[in-house]
């Protein structure tokens, strides 16, 4: 069984609630014109995982990265708009990529509006999730 089939199992037993869609086709396609760096493990996640809500309020996975303009306000977003949003809690919690760092697109959390850095062991959208779930 593949990594992605054993974390929606887990997800859909554990979170019945869980309201997910896989990326594929044009919507696919689409991502990848709108952002060509994305790096391969987020595409990935989001076309055997899929987007969507885990759980009836837990976590929200976007179907593509969202710029800080297109979630906060405008002072807050001019000093955001290194990151790509991907995920939050529903209370502030969230996933992003920077996109400005030496090694591409890193995965980061953020607290509201404050960065923290992941542990060293989770680079991935789903380790991420994983973490948190």
């Amino acid at each position: 069984m593949n990594e992605y089939l054993e974390f929606i199992n887990w997800v859909l037993n554990k979170y019945p609630m869980s309201k997910l869609e896989t990326l594929n086709g044009n919507a696919f396609l689409e991502l990848c014109e709108y952002e060509p760096e994305a790096p391969e493990e987020y595409t990935s996640f989001l076309t055997n995982f899929g987007f969507g809500s885990i759980g009836d309020c837990d976590f929200q996975i976007y179907n593509y990265p969202l710029d800080a303009d297109d979630i906060f306000d405008e002072e807050t977003a001019r000093e955001l708009m290194e990151y790509k949003f991907v995920a939050d809690n529903f209370s502030g919690y969230m996933f992003a990529y920077c996109i400005s760092g030496a090694n591409g697109w890193e995965l980061v959390a953020f607290q509201h509006q404050e960065v923290e850095e992941l542990p060293e062991n989770i680079t991935t959208l789903m380790q991420a999730l994983k973490s948190e779930l």
